[in-house]
């Protein structure tokens, strides 16, 4: 479950959860996202931000989303050893 509201996050799935603040550069190709993380389900992710790229087609957010802490961003929406890949419907 993903909820943005402004600029506050909050992201939920099984055994782990996320709060904190989102921001975005729409002008990056791919586009951008950083994710702060203020409180979540594993400490030591806490204070960090975690780098990704996003793409919207339809009611579909796909992300791709570094580990948080890791200075680096996602390259691609493949699923790798450094990455993890999200996919969100709206509802």
């Amino acid at each position: 479950t993903l909820q943005i509201a402004g600029s506050a996050l909050n992201t939920s799935g099984p055994g782990e959860w996320y709060k904190g603040s989102v921001s975005t550069n729409v002008g990056a190709d791919p586009k951008e996202v950083n994710f702060i993380i203020n409180e979540c389900s594993i400490s030591q992710y806490a204070g960090k931000t975690s780098l990704g790229i996003y793409k919207i087609s339809g009611d579909t957010l796909t992300v791709s989303q570094n580990e948080p802490g890791v200075n680096m961003r996602p390259v691609s929406f493949r699923l790798s050893l450094e990455n993890r890949v999200f996919v969100f419907k709206k509802q």
